[in-house]
């Protein structure tokens, strides 16, 4: 049975391609584990990725990929989010419950967008579960930097005016009405 580390990215092009990029790089150092990529379907126009998974499947063996059923948009929202979590819960669990030979699933990377597989994951199935932030560095400060500057501002950025802000990480002070 092999280590098996399962990573769920955002059906986005972008979030799909950086996760597959992550998981051939924990491959680098973890010889013995395989990578499985859990690809869904997103209801609205994305990119194709076909090609991309098609070339990284030929060049590298240890990097499986897992498409889970489209979900019809037809439903409500609450329907599909529900729907989502089964199908989710399921992939887990099937192999489990046929003792499975082949994957023993270690661990979860979860992009950000992915978040309500965090529960199933973590504290139903105990698998341990970690995020995986697609975005580049300099997002990733101004959000890190978001509770010192409301620790140490009373008023609303949009009340602040024009005052610069300087962000560790920013090479340029970012004025206050281009923050989010």
């Amino acid at each position: 049975m092999k280590n098996t580390i399962a990573l769920y990215p955002s059906p986005r092009r972008s979030h799909i391609v950086s996760m597959i990029e992550l998981g051939i790089l924990i491959l680098t150092h973890y010889l013995s584990f395989t990578i499985t990529i859990i690809i869904s379907e997103a209801p609205f126009e994305t990119g194709s990725t076909s090609q991309y998974i098609q070339s990284i499947s030929a060049a590298t063996p240890s990097v499986i990929f897992h498409h889970l059923p489209t979900i019809s948009t037809s439903t409500t929202t609450a329907a599909s989010f529900t729907t989502n979590i089964d199908i989710i819960t399921q992939f887990f669990e099937l192999p489990r419950q046929n003792n499975s030979k082949s994957a023993n699933i270690k661990s979860l990377i979860l992009d950000l967008f992915c978040n309500a597989s965090f529960e199933i994951s973590s504290t139903a199935l105990q698998i341990s579960t970690y995020y995986y932030k697609t975005g580049n560095l300099g997002g990733l400060s101004v959000f890190l930097y978001l509770p010192t500057l409301h620790k140490n501002t009373t008023n609303s950025l949009k009340e602040v005016g024009d005052e610069l802000i300087n962000i560790s990480g920013w090479q340029v002070p970012i004025l206050t009405k281009d923050m989010p």
